[in-house]
């Protein structure tokens, strides 16, 4: 499990050993401690630590979630970003048996949100930096047999020790009685992370069935939506939210609508995600 202190690695790590996998994880600077799960520091732009990493551990699966994640920091440094999400993400591949299934999770900002509910079958148009070197690690991820692309939606989940969540921000304002400002003209499908956490165990115990899924959550929602919701689960002053438009926030550009259709994922491996209520009341029940 690579990007083992991220917000998706910590929880698939926690979810995955006690669901009785042997898992060791990745990390760069910020290490983790989970009982049950060994880590392993290694920097992604190493190349030659991360084949020392491989001849090492011999894993029987790998589950590629470390990314530079950030569009904004992706644009300022896309050098590191290349090296990171693209390079390391080739390393993996190229230096992994043909036995071993490796899964890459994605972003649904490979889109340019220009129309919205994207399928499998609709090519991806990246407007930032970002989006484009998820593309071209997808890329290299179909260009290998035993190998999955997830497409994952916008998380929302508790955090990790070491980054939040922008839920976990949404929650420190709210607690603050802070304004919240929220977009009202960017759409996603919002998805529990232990939907995801659930999906990745069902793709390592089922097998891979297809080179590529969209995985995102039932519902097509803005961010002023999720936080009215969030705010009523959570039980939140609600007149605190305020809407604005993305242009207002001054941060490189992302698709308005990147909302996913998931309908292959949960057809292929008879997943049914949580409703939004039911994701927000987990994840305030701290069950993320």
């Amino acid at each position: 499990m690579t990007g083992a202190s991220g917000v998706l690695g910590w929880s698939l790590c926690r979810f995955l050993s006690r669901e009785g996998f042997e898992v060791i994880g990745t990390y760069n600077i910020n290490g983790p401690d989970l009982s049950g799960v060994r880590f392993e520091q290694v920097a992604l732009e190493d190349e030659p630590s991360v084949l020392a990493l491989l001849k090492k551990v011999r894993p029987t699966a790998v589950v590629h979630a470390a990314a530079m994640t950030s569009p904004d920091d992706c644009e300022r440094e896309p050098e590191r970003c290349l090296a990171v999400n693209v390079t390391a993400t080739r390393v993996i591949l190229e230096n992994c048996p043909a036995a071993v299934p490796v899964l890459l999770t994605s972003t649904d900002l490979v889109f340019d949100g220009l129309k919205g509910l994207y399928s499998e079958e609709d090519s991806p148009s990246p407007v930032n930096h970002y989006g484009r070197s998820k593309v071209m690690a997808e890329n290299a991820v179909f260009e290998r047999s035993n190998s999955v692309v997830l497409r994952i939606a916008k998380l929302y989940s508790n955090g990790s020790p070491f980054h939040p969540c922008f839920t976990t921000w949404m929650e420190d304002r709210f607690e603050r009685d802070e304004e919240v400002r929220l977009f009202e003209d960017q759409f996603r499908s919002p998805i529990w992370v232990g939907d995801v956490a659930r999906a990745v165990a069902r793709v390592l115990t089922q097998g891979i069935r297809a080179s590529l899924y969209h995985l995102g959550g039932p519902d097509r929602l803005s961010r002023l939506e999720f936080g009215r919701a969030f705010a009523e689960v959570f039980g939140y002053d609600e007149r605190l939210i305020r809407p604005i438009r993305s242009q207002e926030a001054g941060l490189v550009l992302r698709g308005s609508d990147c909302s996913l259709r998931s309908d292959l994922f949960y057809r292929d491996y008879g997943f049914v995600p949580s409703s939004l209520s039911e994701g927000l009341r987990a994840l305030k029940e701290g069950l993320s």
